[in-house]
């Protein structure tokens, strides 16, 4: 996978105006006016949940776990595409 430029670390989710920001855990903020705490949460565990599907798919292709034309194989690979910016458009 590649190696993405991105703020690493927690993120952390505050209410803010009429919303929601992110901040990272240096104090960077990372974005702000998100509508919906969900949508606040879902984002702050991005980097989290990208490091760890990394790691699960690239285990799964090393030890040939599952099939590359599995299901989630191709979900898998489709979402990292999107968060690399690679997603066919």
């Amino acid at each position: 996978m590649a190696d993405l430029n991105y703020t690493k670390g927690e993120w952390k989710t505050y209410k803010w105006e009429e919303g929601f920001r992110l901040e990272s855990n240096t104090g960077e903020n990372i974005a702000y006016s998100i509508i919906g705490e969900a949508n606040a949460h879902l984002i702050s565990a991005a980097p989290e949940m990208y490091e760890a599907l990394t790691e699960i798919y690239s285990t799964c292709r090393q030890f040939l776990l599952l099939p590359q034309n599995n299901s989630t194989m191709i979900k898998s690979g489709k979402a990292l595409a999107k968060a690399e910016g690679k997603e066919e458009k």
